[in-house]
């Protein structure tokens, strides 16, 4: 994927839906640059984080949570000559997890749309970077977590990487593989957390969890599934219409043959950091 990092420097700590006349005047300013910008050639990426400065008070924004923003792809659509770029936000160098945003440029450098999952407020709720549990009782907590009852000790497999704190832990026998763990800042009804999030591929399943637990006191705060598994409530056949029956609920229905990467996607291709494929 591609890695497009920017720390792009807005003034102010107010609201960002104030309504005040300079905030008015630096968003018109923002806006024009990014089209000149765009119109002498600039990266898609570019000019989208630029847009995300510049309609941060319409998103609900404050101006501290679109300083620190990577670009984690950009998807050209062939069909429609438009661009989606995707973008991840951080606090410090560490990615909130969920915080998402695409933005989609059309043929003529337009842009045509913007889908945010941004956290307001960052700065309000910043956690210190600095995790008091360690990688291997995160393992502990995490394993714990999921039912999963280690076979022999976790062991941190090679240094730190980074302001995220990027390592491997030994398999531990629950996992299939050497186990992922880094840092990342978890939003919470409360605000955010510092989280150690792992990776673990279970060997007597075919779930393959991101778990991540509170940095600090090792409880859990969210999960998912990277293993896809899709069910609708659907009227289904051979129910014609609501006057006939109630809707029911059908599990990964889409056919092997005819959708191979289910009903979401057409081609397996990696968007962003989720993969959208299915173990058939």
């Amino acid at each position: 994927p591609i890695l497009l990092a920017a720390t792009i420097a807005v003034s102010g700590n107010q609201p960002a839906d104030s309504a005040a006349a300079e905030g008015v005047s630096n968003r018109l300013l923002a806006a024009d640059a990014a089209q000149a910008l765009l119109g002498a050639g600039e990266d898609p990426g570019d000019h989208a984080m630029a847009h995300m400065v510049a309609t941060a008070p319409e998103m609900g924004l404050f101006p501290d949570d679109v300083t620190d923003m990577v670009v984690t792809n950009i998807v050209e659509t062939a069909s429609t000559g438009a661009t989606n770029v995707y973008i991840q936000q951080r606090l410090d160098g560490i990615e909130v997890f969920g915080a998402i945003a695409n933005v989609t440029i059309d043929s003529s450098g337009a842009i045509v749309s913007t889908a945010s999952r941004f956290f307001p407020g960052l700065r309000r709720s910043a956690p210190d970077t600095t995790p008091v549990s360690s990688i291997l009782v995160a393992s502990v907590a995490a394993s714990r977590a999921l039912g999963l009852v280690p076979s022999e000790p976790f062991e941190s497999i090679g240094p730190a990487i980074g302001i995220e704190q990027r390592r491997q832990v030994s398999d531990g026998g629950i996992s299939r593989n050497d186990i992922p763990v880094r840092l990342v800042m978890q939003p919470t009804d409360t605000g955010l957390r510092l989280a150690w999030e792992l990776t673990i591929e279970e060997i007597e399943s075919d779930n393959w969890w991101q778990i991540r637990v509170d940095a600090d006191s090792g409880i859990e705060l969210s999960r998912n599934n990277l293993v896809a598994s899709d069910t609708y409530e659907v009227y289904d056949a051979p129910t014609e219409a609501p006057s006939f029956g109630p809707r029911t609920t059908v599990a990964n229905p889409a056919d092997p043959t005819a959708s191979p990467f289910g009903w979401f996607d057409t081609n397996g291709v990696e968007i962003g950091r989720a993969s959208c494929r299915e173990r058939v």
